[in-house]
């Protein structure tokens, strides 16, 4: 038996991920996971900041090293980024919480863990 090979969706910004979500999960969950507290102030807010970003990528350009290496709380990171804290994400993917921890280990930066953290490991 022949499998129908599917292609990964086509992402290149937050918008786009959050449309993959809204297709692929549940609908409590995307919506716990796309909302916000209250009034939700704090979500426009970050909505907002994530909108001012623009990536503008650098094709071909000659670097003799690129090092994004920087040091948090006295923590060496490959890079400056830190893989926020997602409550309950064991509600979209059953081992959530450890394989954001490997994830980030793996990329050299650091994990913050919820206070939902669901993982007993």
């Amino acid at each position: 038996m022949m499998r129908e090979r599917v292609q990964p969706p086509r992402v290149i910004n937050t918008e786009d991920l959050r449309r993959v979500a809204k297709r692929r999960l549940p609908r409590v969950v995307f919506d716990y996971i796309d909302g916000g507290a209250e009034a939700e102030l704090t979500l426009r807010a970050n909505c907002r900041a994530f909108e001012a970003v623009t990536f503008r990528p650098r094709c071909a350009v000659a670097t003799s090293a690129c090092d994004l290496r920087t040091t948090v709380l006295g923590t060496s990171l490959s890079m400056p980024l830190i893989l926020a804290p997602a409550g309950s994400s064991r509600l979209f993917y059953p081992r959530g919480e450890e394989v954001a921890v490997r994830a980030a280990e793996t990329a050299g930066i650091a994990y913050t863990l919820s206070t939902l953290s669901g993982d007993p490991g």
